[in-house]
């Protein structure tokens, strides 16, 4: 994988990676990560309850990089947005 340099020189602290892996068992529902999946978004909802979805810092910068990469942030949502 290779990063164009314009994006490393536009967001420099851009880190991005992945991840191979191997002998997973996929469960259709695992009773212990439902619980934690409940557990942080009521966390996070609690956080950002009386924050606009556009003044979160993190919503800003993906925008913006969406922006950069010349897509439309109001056509194509950043994942973070659903």
């Amino acid at each position: 994988m290779r990063l164009d340099s314009s994006v490393k020189s536009k967001y420099p602290e851009l880190t991005i990676g992945y991840a191979v892996a191997r002998n997973v068992k996929v469960e259709r529902i695992v009773s212990e990560l439902e619980e934690e999946k409940r557990r942080v978004i009521d966390e996070v909802r609690g956080e950002y309850a009386s924050v606009p979805m556009l003044e979160i810092s993190e919503i800003k910068q993906y925008r913006e990089f969406y922006k950069f990469m010349n897509m439309d942030p109001t056509k194509i949502r950043p994942a973070s947005e659903y």
